[in-house]
């Protein structure tokens, strides 16, 4: 019976959806932008480290820190 049941069992969504960004993404912009902003589907949890932004020298880029809408900063 546990074997029937896990095998029927569907795909989890577990992960926010990407809906947009700034500047777009994969674009090739000529001047550092001076914020990077994703627009996710869903409420999300910044943890700190999980998002770099990564120059032409393939180096980290970002400064400052990461923010939600409502002002709250992350290091």
């Amino acid at each position: 019976m546990a074997l029937i049941l896990l095998g029927s069992a569907g795909p989890a969504g577990a992960h926010a959806q990407l809906e947009w960004t700034s500047p777009d993404q994969s674009s090739v912009i000529e001047v550092s932008p001076s914020q990077v902003t994703l627009h996710f589907g869903e409420p999300v949890e910044i943890d700190f480290g999980s998002l770099r932004v990564i120059g032409p020298k393939a180096q980290r880029v970002d400064s400052g820190g990461t923010r939600h809408p409502g002002g709250t900063a992350m290091p």
